[in-house]
């Protein structure tokens, strides 16, 4: 049971550490948003789409470079990308690129 325990608390003290980092991450990728795109932060919420923000895909490929300059990682460019996807999926897309390259 011990060994069970451990496990548990080491479990919640990672979810607790992607938590955290998923939330600067947030931070940051809205203030890239509203910075390159001209987009007031508080109308950025992670549910909405660059196209919700009004965002053209000039700004928003602009905003893929600011990302890939930010954090050291190469965005792979989807011709859907900025229809459909929501903050949200770009934050989660960036943690998943970041999470592959700390791994490497």
């Amino acid at each position: 049971m011990q060994a069970s325990s451990t496990r548990e608390v080491a479990g919640e003290g990672g979810r607790a550490a992607r938590k955290a980092l998923m939330s600067s991450l947030e931070d940051t990728i809205i203030d890239i948003i509203a910075k390159t795109c001209s987009v007031e932060r508080e109308r950025i919420t992670l549910d909405a789409t660059l196209k919700d923000l009004d965002v053209h895909s000039l700004d928003a490929v602009q905003v893929l470079f600011e990302i890939e300059d930010r954090f050291d990682i190469s965005v792979p460019e989807r011709d859907d990308q900025y229809a459909a996807g929501t903050v949200r999926d770009l934050v989660e897309g960036v943690e998943r690129l970041l999470a592959a390259k700390a791994a490497a």
